[in-house]
């Protein structure tokens, strides 16, 4: 029988093991986390446009840059999400 806490290091050994069979370009670099809405920034980073979403409510700038960024500036970035498709 195992423990709760065996449980839980089995689901993360997991988790672990499938993120590292992910390409790093398909991970959000705010969130760590598979990209479903890939959107290019202005400075040419791509991040997940809920991850943009979010930090623009607390700073109306570009994370990587530190430029000023509105969200009509972040374009989906086709390639990456349809590249996403396929795997």
């Amino acid at each position: 029988m195992t423990t709760r806490f065996e449980n839980i290091l089995t689901v993360s050994d997991k988790r672990r093991q499938i993120k590292s069979c992910i390409p790093d370009e398909m991970l959000c670099p705010l969130l760590g986390q598979i990209m479903d809405e890939p959107v290019r920034l202005p400075s040419g980073k791509i991040v997940e446009k809920l991850a943009i979403i979010l930090h623009l409510q607390s700073s109306p700038t570009d994370p990587f840059s530190r430029l000023p960024l509105t969200l009509e500036q972040c374009e989906t970035d086709l390639c990456l999400k349809n590249y996403g498709l396929c795997i």
